[in-house]
């Protein structure tokens, strides 16, 4: 073979092998650019061949919706279970709501622009530090007549409690008073919450405290709680029988509009008070223990009765009697 013919073979040979080169380089971008395109749809052909599947087990499945709905119709049905479960979250919001918006004083007695007895009776409820509530009482020249502190009977911290204080003020003639209730603050001892009250008290008067039950300051409806309402009558000598009279009354139209009510019967009469040593004794007619129910009304015509006896210094115990009778009375 001359030296020109193997430098053409040879030339072949180069040729050949840049073609086979550049077909196994196409050969290998081709199989990579399947591999990463198999790669990147594959999840995505995966999921879509599992929710093709779910939806094939579906078609022999009642749809969701319908159980959905088929469900919240038997609830309708059943007393309409969400809007059942809705009006007790809105009732219980709106109690929240209203006692958060109730202010932390708040003064039953003596009302605004009242002419009152003595003693000076202030009354109502607080929610205060400590269960402290403080009091002033000054003439409209701002003199001052009482200043000091008394505790509600408040169950629990933040919680509301009933207060009353009763102050036999020295004056001689009718006097116009301001009436201060307030706390001061833990923080830094100023006067915080405080609610004002013009009223005038006749020294010729004499204010009672008369035992009912109250819807408002009590709306567990407890038994035996009894909130005073306050009255100023004339003066009468045998005061513990006008008390007595007075509850028998019932409450007044204004005391029902501030949620008191009786448990006691309408048709029952005094007959008798007396004292005996520093016991009280009331003796009421028949009606007094006729046809009563229930064992919380029996209480509750006791809590009424015994309370508004008590409320006078010198008596510490009282016994009830109907007819005479001490025995098997105000029995369920």
């Amino acid at each position: 073979m001359s030296h020109h013919q193997y430098h053409h073979q040879k030339n072949d040979y180069s040729l050949y092998g840049w073609v086979f080169l550049i077909l196994a380089i196409v050969l290998m971008v081709g199989v990579s650019v399947y591999y990463f395109s198999s790669k990147v749809s594959g999840p995505e052909n995966e999921n879509s061949e599992t929710i093709s599947s779910g939806n094939g087990n579906m078609i022999n499945q009642p749809p969701v919706n319908e159980e959905i709905n088929e469900n919240v119709n038997e609830a309708s049905e059943n007393g309409n279970v969400n809007e059942t479960a809705n009006e007790n979250i809105n009732a219980a919001n709106i109690n929240i709501a209203l006692d958060a918006a109730k202010s932390n004083i708040m003064v039953r007695y003596p009302q605004d622009g009242t002419t009152v007895g003595l003693p000076l009776k202030i009354q109502g409820e607080g929610r205060e530090f400590e269960s402290v509530v403080r009091y002033r009482v000054k003439t409209d020249k701002g003199i001052i007549l009482a200043d000091g502190s008394t505790m509600t009977d408040a169950p629990d911290i933040g919680r509301f409690g009933q207060y009353l204080v009763s102050l036999p003020l020295d004056l001689a003639k009718v006097t116009p008073v301001i009436i201060e209730i307030f706390a001061n603050s833990p923080k830094d001892g100023a006067e915080i919450d405080k609610v004002s009250r013009n009223a005038t008290i006749d020294p010729n008067l004499r204010a009672l405290e008369i035992y009912f039950g109250n819807a408002e300051s009590d709306p567990k409806g407890e038994c035996e709680k009894a909130v005073p309402a306050i009255r100023s009558i004339a003066k009468v000598e045998k005061i513990g029988t006008a008390a007595l009279q007075e509850l028998l009354k019932g409450p007044t139209d204004e005391e029902k509009a501030l949620g008191f009510l009786t448990s006691i019967p309408s048709d029952a009469k005094l007959q008798t008070f007396t004292i005996e040593g520093a016991e009280g004794r009331p003796d009421f007619t028949a009606e007094l223990d006729k046809s009563i129910a229930g064992s919380c009304r029996v209480l509750a015509i006791r809590a009424q009765i015994e309370k508004t006896v008590l409320q006078f210094s010198t008596i510490k115990t009282v016994r009830i009697s109907v007819e005479g009778r001490t025995e098997d009375i105000l029995q369920p």
